[in-house]
């Protein structure tokens, strides 16, 4: 079957039938989403409430699962195609560019400058056997791992209808279990990571805009005027 080929009604229903597959497996309940093109299965591991999401238009399938997490932050990204770049990072300048940093052939941290030596830092206080775990995954099985203050986000490098069967799936629910109960052991105070980011620094959505001539989103508790072209910013309306 070529996925692809298939039209968005049989989509749906594949993914419906395979999930449904794996709900009762797993157990759990099956919720499809259609204004998002999502269908969820909501689970557990062990006690953690855990999503498998699947975009069953385009096919890519995420894992989402609660924690507390008291340990830090962590995001790492997977792209064959990544290379390091000649370019030297500048941090005396404005702080405004993202940092990339290898820790193997594809796999890597891009964050702001503070996130990502902080990440660096965390990736050296972790046992190592589970940093290997995850860099050895990563090339074939995951593109992305996220763990922030509240859940652990981790996306399938194979799309859904490329997986295998759920019961060969087990070491990934087994790898996030072991990540969970790690970053809930620590004695940090952990907060999110921040979703908006403005001139590299993190901003609060609330306060975000977008300016009306270049788009570029701007933090409205640092001016009233976009920092990019200069054009004047309308306030949000109560």
């Amino acid at each position: 079957m070529d996925f692809s080929d298939l039209e968005t009604e049989q989509k749906l229903a594949w993914v419906q039938q395979r999930l449904g597959y794996w709900s009762s497996l797993m157990g759990g309940q099956i919720v499809t989403k259609s204004e998002d093109d999502q269908i969820e299965l909501r689970t557990k591991i062990g006690e953690r409430p855990t999503r498998v999401v699947v975009e069953y238009d385009m096919g890519w399938t995420e894992i989402q699962t609660k924690i507390t997490n008291t340990t830090g932050v962590l995001v790492l990204n997977w792209d064959a195609d990544k290379q390091p770049t000649d370019a030297a990072h500048d941090p005396e300048w404005d702080g405004g560019d993202e940092q990339v940093m290898f820790l193997a052939p594809g796999l890597y941290i891009e964050e702001y400058p503070d996130e990502a030596k902080a990440m660096w830092e965390l990736l050296g206080r972790l046992p190592q056997p589970m940093v290997q775990e995850i860099i050895q995954a990563m090339p074939t099985r995951i593109s992305y791992l996220k763990v922030d203050a509240d859940k652990i986000e981790l996306k399938f490098q194979p799309n859904f209808h490329e997986l295998p069967d759920p019961s060969q799936l087990q070491w990934v629910f087994q790898m996030l279990d072991r990540i969970a109960r790690h970053f809930e052991s620590g004695q940090e105070s952990v907060a999110n990571k921040p979703k908006v980011y403005i001139a590299g620094q993190a901003a609060n959505i609330v306060n975000a805009v977008s300016c009306p001539h270049c788009n570029t989103v701007v933090d409205l508790t640092q001016g009233s005027f976009c920092f990019n072209c200069g054009a004047a910013l309308k306030p949000k309306l109560a």
